[in-house]
This record gives C-alpha cells, sequence and structure tokens, in this order.
C-alpha cells in the first residue's frame, strides 16, 4: 500500500545500507587526551618499580598518586560530557552511583572514614577505563605495537631479575597510613619470586597476561603468536605465578576457539565456564573442604591450601556475620583497604568472586551477569572493530581463569583492562547499535507492505 503523509511523520533512509556501525562512527569528546593518559598510566604501572624508586631518591614518592588524580580529572571530565549531550556515557554515571551506593555500606559498616575511601579509590582506574573505551578501541594498530614493546620490556625486566640485583626490590618508606613497598622482593619454597621492572612477582604476571591478549588477538602468523606465548610462559614460570599459568593455558584455548567456524557459543561457554568455577571453587572449598593429606602436597600447592584452610574461610565469615548479605561490607570491606584501619583482620582475599560478594554481595552476581551479556554483544560489532571486540574476549578470559586464584581488582592495570572491558559492553557497542541502520522508508512516503 502507498499512501502520501505530512512531512513531520516521514522516515529517511540511513545512508548506510549495511554493516554494522563502527566505533570511529560514535566519537569521544577528549578522545586524544584519554588515549594519551592511559598510555602513560599502563606505562606507570608496568615499570612501577624503577619509577616509585626515582622518586623516592627525588624524596618525592606521592608524585606517583598524581595518576590517580588524573583519573579522577578524567572521570569528572565524563561525567560533563554527560550531562552537556553524550548520553552514551550514561552506563559510567550508573557505575558511579552504584560504587557510591557501596561506598555508604562502608561507611555504615567499617571502623572508619578511611577505609571505604581507600576502598573507592581502587575503583578510580577502572571508571577511568570505562571512559577511556572508546578511545582505546580507535587506536587497534597502536595497540598491537605497545603492547608487544611492553610484553617484551616486561619479560626482559623478569629474565634480568635472575641475574641482577634491582636497586628498588625490598625498598620501602613509610606514609601516613602504612609502610609503603616499593617494590616486594620475596620467595615461594626458597625460589625467588621475580617482579622484574614491576612492583611484585603477581604483578609481573597479571601485567605478561593483560599484554598477551593484544597479541593473541591479532591476525600475525600461528608461528609467531606461538612463539610469544611461549615466551610469555617461560616468564610468568620464573614469577612463581601459578594461578597465571593457568590462566596463560586458557588464552590458548581461546584463540583457538576464535578460529572455529561459528566461535560465538564456544568462547562463551570458554568465559562462563571459567566464571562458574571462579565462583563455586572457593564457595565448595569453604563448606565442603579437600581431602587432599597435607603432608604429600607438593609445596607448589601449598599456597592454594592456605586459601582453602585460612582466607576463603574468613572472607566468607567476614561477608555474612559483618556485613549485609545483598550488599556485602562495602567498599574497602576486604583487600588493601583494610590496612588503613582494620589491618588486624587484612584478608587479601585472592579470588575475584569472594572479593566482589564480599565488596558487593549478591549484587556482584548480578554485576558479573551483566558483564557476561555483554561480553556475548561483542560478536555483533562490525568488522572494523572485531580485534578491539577480540581483545576484550581474551581479558574475560583472563579475568575469570586467573581470577580463581587472585582477587583480580586490586592489580591496578588489570583494574584499567576491566574497566576498558566494561566501557566497551556498556558503552562503546550498545551506543553504536543504536545507530545500525534499520529497515526505514524514503522521505515523504510511507512504504508498507
Amino acid at each position: 500500500m502507498h499512501g502520501s503523509v505530512p512531512a513531520p511523520f516521514t522516515v529517511a533512509p540511513l545512508q548506510r545500507a549495511g554493516g554494522a556501525a563502527r566505533i570511529e562512527d560514535a566519537p569521544t569528546r577528549g578522545r586524544s587526551l584519554y588515549a594519551w593518559l592511559a598510555l602513560a598510566i599502563s606505562a606507570s604501572y608496568i615499570f612501577e618499580g624503577p619509577l616509585r624508586y626515582v622518586l623516592l631518591l627525588a624524596r618525592i614518592p606521592t608524585v606517583i598518586y598524581l595518576r590517580d588524580l588524573a583519573s579522577v580529572a578524567m572521570i569528572a571530565f565524563a561525567v560533563f560530557s554527560w550531562m552537556t549531550g553524550e548520553r552514551r556515557l550514561f552506563p559510567l554515571v550508573v557505575a558511579l552511583y552504584v560504587l557510591f551506593l557501596h561506598l555508604l555500606c562502608g561507611v555504615l559498616l567499617l571502623p572508619g572514614l578511611i577505609q571505604p575511601l581507600l576502598g573507592l579509590k581502587i575503583f578510580f582506574t577502572f571508571l577511568f577505563g570505562m571512559a577511556a573505551a572508546a578511545s582505546i578501541a580507535e587506536h587497534p594498530r597502536a595497540l598491537q605495537w605497545l603492547a608487544l614493546t611492553a610484553f617484551f620490556a616486561t619479560a626482559g625486566g623478569v629474565f634480568l631479575d635472575a641475574v641482577v640485583d634491582f636497586p628498588w626490590a625490598g625498598e620501602a618508606y613509610e606514609s601516613a597510613i602504612a609502610t609503603v613497598q616499593v617494590s616486594r622482593e620475596w620467595s615461594s619454597g626458597g625460589i625467588p619470586r621475580l617482579a622484574g621492572f614491576a612492583r611484585a612477582s603477581f604483578d609481573a604476571a597479571t601485567i605478561v597476561l593483560v599484554l598477551m591478549v593484544p597479541m593473541l588477538a591479532t591476525r600475525w602468523s600461528v608461528f609467531w603468536r606461538a612463539s610469544l606465548w611461549a615466551l610469555g610462559f617461560v616468564t610468568i614460570w620464573l614469577t612463581t605465578s601459578k594461578g597465571a599459568l593457568l590462566a596463560l593455558l586458557a588464552l590458548a584455548v581461546w584463540r583457538a576457539l576464535e578460529n572455529l567456524r561459528s566461535p560465538k557459543r564456544w568462547v562463551l561457554a570458554w568465559v562462563s565456564a571459567f566464571a562458574a568455577v571462579c565462583l563455586v571453587l572457593p564457595l565448595a572449598a569453604t563448606q565442603f573442604g579437600f581431602t587432599i593429606r597435607r603432608g604429600s602436597l607438593v609445596s607448589w600447592l601449598s599456597s592454594f591450601m592456605e586459601r582453602v584452610d585460612f582466607m576463603w574461610p574468613d572472607a566468607m565469615q567476614s561477608w555474612l556475620k559483618d556485613g549485609y548479605v545483598l550488599l556485602g561490607r562495602g567498599l574497602g570491606g576486604i583487600g588493601f583497604a583494610q590496612l588503613g584501619a582494620e589491618w588486624w583482620r587484612y584478608n587479601a582475599a585472592d579470588n575475584l568472586m569472594i572479593y566482589l560478594l564480599v565488596s558487593f554481595g549478591l549484587l556482584a552476581l548480578i554485576y558479573i551477569a551483566a558483564f557476561l551479556v555483554g561480553v556475548a554483544r561483542t560478536f555483533d560489532s562490525g568488522p572494523k572493530d572485531a580485534y578491539f571486540a577480540r581483545c576484550v574476549r581474551g581479558w574475560a578470559v583472563v579475568l575469570f581463569s586467573y581470577g580463581c586464584t587472585s582477587n583480580m581488582v586490586e592489580q591496578p592495570l588489570m583494574n584499567l583492562v576491566i574497566g576498558a572491558c566494561f566501557g566497551a559492553v556498556t558503552i562503546l557497542w550498545p551506543a553504536l547499535q543504536s545507530r545500525a541502520p534499520a529497515p526505514l522508508l524514503e522521505t515523504g512516503r510511507l512504504h508498507t507492505a
């Protein structure tokens, strides 16, 4: 049927009749500033050991916290951009409201104000990552080559650490809150845990995993990617971070799944399986324990058994007895922030889900479910966005696989990456899809069948 309608009721067709929307179709205000600041902050985490040492020698160690102030400034700029018309940043505002809800919970439950404020500080990097997601995604080639350069630097630092005594290893200084370590020097079963240029060995292992994803996500030759993976394996082995080795193996399987004809179901199943294990593992260990004979346990599993015997049960008790089941203990209720006012109850959690449950309560499961739904959305991105979409999926694998034995959130580079992933799945692709072409109608005429 053909019929004419007044001009105000007509709809014009979009110019691009096919294909998905692209990242560059949705520019971010101040996107170059976001990109450069993300690079600077990431570099400060990758080379944190020598950076803190130089600042300590210059008697200005607190200058390192300028990166937190920069993150806060860019978060405020993003909120201002949203208030002045950039509506696609609304998920960032929602994240702020959610964090302030749990901040209030922490204020009500925790012994002092400093503790929840320190808990909020940890999430500055996460929020900055959300705000910078689109800017990071706009530079896929730069992401590839910067990741490669930083990867070689990190691996080289760990190898050097095996033969050279770095001057910053073991250094510390007193702050107004606690003793601050420049770089942690320690061992496991008499074997040194090498940190290289990072602040601690587990930081170096996490940095390797984060940098591996952009390289594995490329279309480079299988031989070249396999060689980089092998170098990453040796580097992590030297850090003695066993959970990171599991994550590296998970990444190898993920990359193989990405090459299948219909990868969506397999990749989502792989990510979801690790998310489920990450949740069930500490709960099962807390409720039922394991029947492994401690005397016959090889030494390299001793740290895992410490989690089973002490850390996870104490964390669960802290949530269920000293917090709200729905809301948790609030920001600062577990982890680093406890050193500010609750040092005698300090618990590193060393499991992503335990950390989130204590901090956010059962609402954490809703946040994780929303993220997994967003990961599924990455398969709907356009061909020019496919590279960054693969990176988001790879980082999700790292998050939940290494999250089985690490809280992840308190590793700052990983925190930034988690924020970038949340920004991609809540801000970037939903906003682009809303601009995607639909079967609309010619100006001046309404065509219906």
